[in-house]
């Protein structure tokens, strides 16, 4: 679990940082998981789904 937790971490921390940089538009899921080393196709098994 804390492997999960540390990558949910990294991929946040990942995404936080390429969006302040680059900006909404020029940022990617692709950019994000590859930096951190995540499969594209795991990425959203490290959040829960919002449902308002």
């Amino acid at each position: 679990m804390n492997s999960k937790l540390s990558k949910r971490t990294k991929l946040l921390d990942q995404g936080v940082y390429l969006l302040m940089n680059q900006g909404y538009h020029a940022t990617g899921i692709n950019e994000i998981v590859n930096a951190v080393q995540v499969p594209k196709g795991s990425f959203y098994s490290y959040f829960d789904s919002c449902v308002f």
